[in-house]
């Protein structure tokens, strides 16, 4: 799948000028809606080309986290509901609170018990070794490379590294150092990037 223009309306020209379409981490991409099917695409530039960088999933807190809650604060209340409700209570706190401007200020986080953290870190980590089977080495382990499926963690945007390869790229902060210091890699630059996510939790 090919675009020839990005998700924001840029032409790959005005895209190459614009320095932030070139940046670490994933933030040359973007969600492309494409005009032939209506399918959505996580969309990148390559080769000159806007292309498909991988299928577009869908992420679900609720069902990675069913023993959780939001927590919902508005003038000075906080109000705990559990998922399934969320929707309909908070359309009918909006519709009560809205104001004559049409600025409602509601304060949202989202709340799950330390065990339910837990078995996330287990299922991240049940991952990594099934890939480490494989002699397949991730090289990339970071929260923006853990999406919460309906099916729970899935690994994406992986480099796809063998034992002894030279990383072709890092992310500072969650990157090994054999990484960033371009020395041969082994499935430990995973497990050091897992221990800082796993802190991060």
């Amino acid at each position: 799948m090919v675009f020839e223009s990005s998700p924001s309306g840029k032409t790959i020209e005005e895209a190459k000028k614009e320095s932030y379409f070139f940046s670490v981490g994933g933030k040359n991409r973007f969600l492309g809606v494409s005009i032939s099917d209506d399918r959505v695409y996580s969309v990148g530039l390559k080769d000159d080309s806007w292309v498909e960088w991988r299928p577009f999933f869908t992420e679900s807190i609720t069902k990675n986290f069913p023993k959780g809650c939001f927590l919902i604060k508005y003038n000075d209340k906080t109000q705990t509901i559990k998922p399934k409700k969320f929707k309909k209570t908070l359309t009918k706190i909006a519709k009560k609170l809205l104001g004559e401007d049409g600025i409602l200020e509601i304060n949202v986080s989202f709340s799950m018990s330390r065990q339910e953290i837990a078995e996330l870190v287990l299922k991240i980590a049940h991952s990594l070794h099934s890939i480490h089977t494989k002699n397949i080495i991730h090289g990339d382990i970071k929260p923006e490379n853990v999406i919460l499926t309906k099916n729970g963690p899935l690994l994406i945007d992986s480099f796809n590294l063998k034992c002894d390869d030279i990383s072709p790229g890092w992310t500072p902060y969650w990157a090994a150092p054999e990484q960033f210091l371009q020395e041969k890699v082994s499935s430990n630059v995973d497990f050091e990037s897992a221990k800082t996510l796993f802190l991060f939790f």
